[in-house]
């Protein structure tokens, strides 16, 4: 299952190991069960950990999915291009269940 929207899917992101951050805008590549693919404007670390709040298409919010950065590429507009896999935690089951709801309202 993988969501891949025409419309950008914005997300609210923060830092949880780094109090000292503020909360950051990026949009969504692409996402599903296992992970997603973020593109965002700050610096992003491999290995680090992102707490992140969004609302799907069909209107359900998620909040507090937490994944950390396997992968991260900087473009050349400076752009951070994140895979995010997730960590094992209640919105992850949320987002699984999301996401099968939206595709169930397709079929």
């Amino acid at each position: 299952m993988k969501l891949e929207s025409p419309r950008p899917l914005p997300v609210l992101f923060e830092f949880p190991d780094e109090p000292e951050r503020l909360e950051c805008w990026g949009r969504f590549l692409s996402l599903d069960a296992a992970g997603a693919v973020l593109l965002c404007g700050p610096r992003v670390a491999r290995g680090a950990r992102l707490r992140l709040r969004f609302d799907l298409p069909g209107g359900e919010r998620l909040e507090g999915l937490e994944g950390d950065a396997r992968r991260v590429k900087r473009d050349a507009d400076g752009y951070s291009e994140v895979r995010l896999l997730w960590r094992v935690c209640p919105a992850r089951d949320a987002l699984r269940r999301g996401l099968l709801g939206l595709f169930a309202a397709a079929v």
